[in-house]
């Protein structure tokens, strides 16, 4: 028996969007709700054309506004729901702060709400290995929505919440090898900020596995994430990448909230290694966590006060 209804927020995002398809025969319907019209009015028109008796809802609509998700959560009340919409261009973000707080921080909050007061019988975040000790603004965005799934799964409800943890996902938007593409049409040449910084990359069928994992554990609270012991250095990938290719590869350095070496598992965390995957049952809530939440969070506080929160709280 199929579940009846999965939402999927961010659903016309790459990996929002991947999912959709992954999961259109699993579940009796499927809720894709995302607030960029021409994503998601192509996603529809894909949805149509290759799944013709897969039941779908493409809403139009923006994680932020609390009026419009509560109105879509009270007409389907999803019972698995995947958030997946977040701002994710690291250098972009450094300089959007407020955007970035009320994207990632108030939708997420807005979502975990929504679900639990549904009773939503899983939510799953989608987070990054750049909120792992975090340097930049999106990160440390990413990692306030990870203690927000953690504090949401000890309130007592019904729904389990849980946190899967990406790398680089190979061919996302703004990834770096559609990028490289681009580059080398316009100028015969690819940009890499240093040769020695490290990354994880994720396959997409990685991360449908990691996706099936996580509904079929009742670990809420958790982070889970795949157990990869080889990070890729942006030199190596950059050499394959221009294998059988001409093209120069110019040095930028890191850019702003960048950092040279990612990681999946920050020091301070002890994962449970399960088939090829790791879960990392995640660290206490500080006491005054949804204090310092509610003045991030507060239309009232100045954009400096709320820097100064961002920059010195350690979550």
């Amino acid at each position: 028996m199929k579940i009846r209804s999965i939402l999927v927020a961010g659903g016309a995002g790459f990996i929002g969007a991947a999912l959709v398809k992954y999961y259109s025969d699993s579940f009796s319907e499927i809720i894709i709700v995302d607030q960029a019209e021409t994503a998601l009015f192509y996603l529809k028109e894909e949805l149509e054309a290759l799944y013709p008796n897969a039941k779908m809802q493409c809403l139009l609509a923006d994680v932020t506004n609390r009026e419009r998700m509560t109105a879509i959560f009270e007409e389907f009340k999803p019972e698995i729901v995947i958030h997946a919409a977040a701002y994710k261009h690291v250098a972009l973000l450094e300089n959007e702060l407020e955007e970035v707080i009320k994207n990632n921080i108030a939708g997420t909050y807005i979502i975990f709400y929504l679900a639990e007061t549904y009773k939503a019988e899983q939510c799953i975040l989608l987070s990054t290995d750049k909120a792992v000790e975090p340097k930049s603004v999106m990160g440390k965005s990413k990692r306030w929505a990870e203690k927000l799934c953690f504090w949401f799964s000890n309130l007592g409800g019904m729904t389990d919440f849980k946190t899967i943890r990406f790398g680089n996902v190979l061919g996302s938007t703004g990834s770096v090898l559609p990028i490289w593409k681009r580059q080398l049409r316009w100028k015969n040449a690819i940009m890499m900020t240093k040769p020695e910084a490290y990354r994880y990359f994720f396959t997409l069928q990685e991360v449908f596995g990691l996706t099936d994992f996580i509904l079929a554990n009742r670990k809420s609270g958790s982070v889970f994430t795949i157990f990869n012991e080889y990070p890729v250095a942006l030199k190596t990938l950059a050499n394959l990448f221009l294998y059988h290719q001409s093209g120069k590869i110019m040095l930028t350095g890191l850019k702003g909230g960048e950092k040279e070496r990612e990681q999946l598992i920050a020091k301070d965390e002890t994962p449970i290694h399960q088939q090829s995957f790791l879960i990392v049952n995640s660290t206490k809530i500080k006491d005054d966590f949804p204090e310092q939440l509610h003045l991030l969070l507060s239309d009232k506080m100045l954009i400096q006060d709320k820097q100064s929160i961002f920059d010195n709280y350690q979550v």
